[in-house]
Parts: structure tokens; sequence; C-alpha cells
């Protein structure tokens, strides 16, 4: 499993950014929001691991989609 390229974009801007930039809070909650979600996914991929599935499965990780308002899931 793979980091977005987005999240690798964030992960550079946090670390450089200089902390009295006007938007280097909201980039340092976009980075940890990232790596949390990224962390959940490697649990659950961890947590599947250890099941059989009777059928021919496949998992969408990182998966991203829009409702009808615009807002993501």
């Amino acid at each position: 499993m793979h980091k977005s390229q987005h999240h690798l974009y964030i992960g550079v801007l946090a670390k450089r950014i200089l902390p009295d930039d006007m938007e280097a809070s909201a980039i340092q909650q976009e980075f940890h929001r990232l790596e949390a979600g990224f962390a959940g996914e490697m649990k659950l991929k961890q947590a599947l691991s250890n099941y059989y599935f009777k059928t021919d499965h496949h998992i969408f990780y990182n998966f991203e989609c829009m409702n009808d308002n615009g807002f993501s899931h």
C-alpha cells in the first residue's frame, strides 16, 4: 500500500513550511488527518488479512468518492 501523491505533497509541505506562516496550522492538520487515515487503512488491511473469504473479493484502499452535495467519503 502506498501513500497518495497528495499525502506525499502535504508531508513535504508540512516539513518545510515556517511555523509563523498563515497556512501552517491548516497544513499540519491536513497532514495529521492524512497520517491517521493511512494508519487506519493499514490496521484494516492487517485485520482483514487474518480472514478467509469464501468468494472472490477486492478491497479498495485509499478510495474517495464525492456525494451529490460535493462532500467526500
